[in-house]
């Protein structure tokens, strides 16, 4: 008798325990209508040289104005330090060590620097935000509620990363984090995934649900990929949202639960379904990464101030993508609109495993992307591409 692998029946196992519940369908009601006014045009490259100890894509950074300099710092996780380079000569300046001058144990997850000599860094290991003030820690404010054994069900977890970072406004510092499974629809009012941390009394508070239409009604968003949250700052200050399965852009007004909602979606993207599973909490991860990587899905947003125009990152589907299939192997492509979120236009950039799309922000010279080159087989070098987009 012929025996089958373990991946010829999972498929099989799949098709017995989807689900007769509906599955949710966020339709494109643009695609194909769309007029692409716009050209992508790659502007320079800048290349910064790595010690022995760091490495390309780090998980974090953070573009400073220092004085007269404009400094790239990133977060080496490897040694908990950070590295700071003059952005336009490309020189190493300096590195600040973290709990050398302590006997806590820290693991960084993202940090915010103020000024010289504060700065504000995400501890995962306790979930708390770290207050230093000249590498000595003053103060930690905690982000949950220990006593609680179920804490992730009401509080977020922070993925923080450069396209999803800790912002400073108006006195306070804003952390998005996300819930990593499917909401149930009894805490779909309840669960907020944004932390608003007074500086001068480390006081917190959480503002911003998932939006119903979405999330609600048991939709099986499992796995975490779906229910990212990525997020920018207007010009008036509001929050502009991102989520992943959406073709459209969420606003909300700072420490409020209500929003706005407009089209921001790509000419290209098809209509993206939730994960066809009964048992919502009992999906197996294979099957959530294969929907993720098989579908297309929206991540970050930016916005360009020296432009006046937003970016919003599509990452493509892997056509008939199967278990094993890597989100690497999606393509990311940047839709560009203007102040008004009116659509400009939309280019592809490349295969992910290129192009580090997390890493990315925007400077006077354009937008900066990281680039992962082949040639740099022994990882000497933090690569950025930059890229300014013009009018056909």
């Amino acid at each position: 008798m012929r025996k089958l692998s373990l991946t010829q029946l999972f498929p099989l196992f799949l098709m017995i325990a989807a689900c007769s519940q509906p599955v949710k369908e966020m339709k494109n009601p643009q695609k194909g209508k769309l007029l692409n006014k716009i050209s992508c045009v790659l502007k320079g490259e800048k290349q910064f040289l790595l010690d022995s100890i760091s490495a390309p894509r780090p998980s974090y950074m953070q573009v400073i104005q220092n004085q007269d300099h404009r400094l790239l710092t990133f977060l080496n996780e490897y040694d908990s330090s950070i590295y700071f380079y003059d952005y336009l000569t490309t020189r190493f300046v300096k590195k600040i060590d973290f709990g050398s001058e302590t006997n806590d144990i820290i693991k960084p997850a993202g940090y915010f620097i103020c000024g010289d000599d504060s700065l504000f860094m995400l501890d995962k290991a306790r979930m708390d935000l770290v207050v230093f003030n000249k590498n000595k820690i003053v103060q930690r404010i905690p982000l949950k509620d220990s006593r609680l054994k179920d804490w992730p069900n009401n509080y977020p977890q922070y993925l923080l990363s450069t396209v999803n970072p800790i912002s400073k406004i108006r006195g306070e510092l804003i952390l998005i984090g996300q819930l990593f499974w499917s909401i149930r629809q009894n805490d779909i009012t309840k669960f907020h995934f944004a932390a608003y941390i007074d500086i001068k009394q480390g006081k917190v508070k959480y503002y911003h649900t998932y939006p119903e239409e979405i999330y609600g009604n048991g939709a099986n968003w499992e796995g975490g990929l779906f229910t990212s949250v990525f997020y920018t700052i207007s010009p008036v200050g509001q929050l502009i949202l991102s989520f992943p399965p959406s073709h459209s852009l969420y606003f909300a007004n700072l420490c409020t639960n209500s929003y706005k909602s407009i089209y921001g979606g790509s000419n290209n993207a098809n209509t993206i379904y939730s994960i066809d599973y009964s048992d919502t909490r009992e999906t197996p991860n294979e099957l959530s990464s294969q929907s993720y990587i098989g579908q297309d899905v929206y991540s970050a947003i930016l916005y360009d101030s020296f432009r006046k125009l937003y970016y919003r990152f599509m990452l493509a589907g892997v056509p008939n993508s199967s278990i094993g299939n890597s989100k690497e192997k999606k393509v990311l492509s940047i839709i560009v609109m203007d102040k008004d979120f009116k659509y400009l236009g939309e280019s592809k950039i490349g295969p992910c495993s290129e192009w580090n799309w997390k890493n990315s922000f925007v400077t006077s010279e354009g937008l900066n992307i990281e680039y992962n080159t082949p040639k740099d087989f022994n990882e000497n070098y933090l690569t950025f591409k930059t890229f300014i987009f013009k009018k056909i």
